[in-house]
């Protein structure tokens, strides 16, 4: 055996190395996103449902100050408020997944508000960034209960297409 066929070797094993070492620092970053309450336990295709929240606030401005803005950015995420506009719109870097709240009106007395991913990449078809997604998605529904601890949230399987960019 020549000394290329040990380079080619050493160079499979430090990739394999790479792959699985990778793979546990992701899994423990997991574990302690979970455990910290970042992230929740979601279904895999979370993303592709609508969220409904009801309110007993109709304040929207609240709803968006109690949103971990800090938090939403070491994830990666810009916001773009538009308070009066009663809407929200959430990006991931390089356009990774795009997501929108917005503030529905009143129904029986109480307030409505839809979130929902508008678009989002995949891969191998799974959603890229999933797990920003889904600390986006935990961040609403934590700002939503710290202004109104009897807030509710239901979702529905999204109507629209799957799009891509």
């Amino acid at each position: 055996m020549g000394v290329g066929v040990f380079f080619v070797i050493a160079l499979v094993l430090a990739g394999v190395a790479y792959v699985v070492f990778g793979t546990m620092r992701d899994n423990k970053k997991i574990k302690q996103l979970h455990e910290n309450g970042t992230i929740l336990g979601r279904n895999k295709d979370f993303y592709k449902q609508i969220y409904y929240f009801t309110a007993n606030t109709g304040d929207f401005s609240a709803i968006a100050s109690a949103i971990d803005f800090n938090l939403l950015r070491t994830m990666k995420i810009s916001v773009k408020p538009d308070i009066p506009g009663g809407r929200i719109v959430f990006r991931m870097r390089r356009r990774v997944f795009e997501a929108i709240l917005q503030s529905d009106g009143m129904q029986d007395g109480e307030h409505l508000y839809t979130f929902g991913f508008l678009r989002w990449q995949e891969s191998a078809g799974l959603m890229k960034g999933d797990i920003s997604a889904n600390a986006l998605l935990t961040a609403v529904e934590r700002a939503f209960v710290k202004v109104d601890p009897s807030a509710t949230v239901q979702s529905a399987q999204a109507a629209f297409k799957e799009r891509f960019f």
